[in-house]
């Protein structure tokens, strides 16, 4: 490892927004890591209230090198920006050039403050062991576990409607998961599973409904506390099959489903902004 001003060269990746995104970014850090970097977090906007999500990892049971504020402020200086060829000892900081695209170039850093979401399972698919060791879900309430246990029991497929903010900025994310879509991946679904059962997951039940509309019967789950979102990407791993929105929470729940058959349907489309992406499993059944 070369060395800078004495001082072992680094990674300071830093972690925003909801639970989705921090699984993503923790999928890049612990990738770093096992590639024998030194690897540290930036988790200010947590601590300062910059960010309004809570930050959840710490409660899935995933340790974090945490990195100190004397650390980010050399690592995160604005000038250099996006250097790929560091001479020695040059603190590199690196932004995400394109969002749900691979970028190898980040993965050959040594010495830098790392910022972007990496919304792409290319960065740590063939760790996937290792993060499925990692991630470490709290024990849910009498009720939640009584339904998980259900869940687990049944051909049952989660339903995830993304609602919430998504209509703020419904000119990126609007108008892929709509209605024709639901009914799409519902006949995709029963063209290939026998009496699936169907169990819903969204962050305003009232709205999501109305796009599902009467077209299935399905056993919607009410989401529990803002500041437990891990509860319910728990239960809806827990289904053996999913048709997912175009959200990286929903994502997180057909990745980490382990039953050996499931079935994962995913919008084709991700963001209506842009054309360039690929935050897909290869997997999964694109409509």
């Amino acid at each position: 490892m070369r060395r800078n001003n004495g001082k072992s060269n680094q990674i300071i990746v830093k972690f925003m927004g909801g639970l989705g995104n921090q699984l993503f970014i923790y999928g890049l850090y612990k990738k770093f890591k096992t590639m024998g970097r030194i690897v540290r977090a930036d988790i200010t906007e947590y601590c300062t209230g910059v960010e309004k999500r809570p930050f959840s990892l710490t409660e899935l049971g995933i340790n974090l090198n945490i990195a100190q504020r004397d650390e980010i402020r050399i690592y995160s200086r604005k000038n250099p920006i996006n250097i790929i060829k560091n001479k020695a000892g040059m603190v590199c900081n690196y932004m995400e050039k394109v969002s749900y695209i691979y970028d190898e170039h980040v993965l050959k850093l040594d010495n830098a403050y790392v910022t972007g979401y990496w919304q792409n399972p290319k960065y740590f698919d063939d760790i996937k062991d290792i993060l499925l060791r990692d991630i470490k879900f709290p024990s849910l309430n009498y009720k939640n576990e009584g339904l998980k246990n259900k869940i687990m029991s049944e051909n049952a497929v989660a339903v995830h409607v993304r609602m919430g903010d998504y209509l703020k900025f419904s000119k990126k994310y609007g108008d892929i998961c709509d209605t024709e879509y639901y009914r799409r991946a519902f006949n995709t679904i029963e063209s290939r599973i026998e009496s699936p059962i169907y169990y819903g997951f969204s962050d305003d039940v009232l709205s999501a409904k109305r796009v599902i509309k009467d077209m299935r019967k399905i056993r919607w789950i009410e989401s529990t506390e803002v500041d437990r979102p891990y509860d319910d990407l728990n239960i809806m791993k827990s289904c053996k099959h999913f048709v997912l929105a175009n959200s990286s929470f929903s994502w997180w729940g057909g990745y980490l489903g382990d039953y050996t058959e499931k079935i994962v349907i995913s919008p084709n489309k991700w963001v209506n902004t842009s054309d360039k992406c690929d935050i897909w499993c290869e997997d999964w059944i694109r409509i």
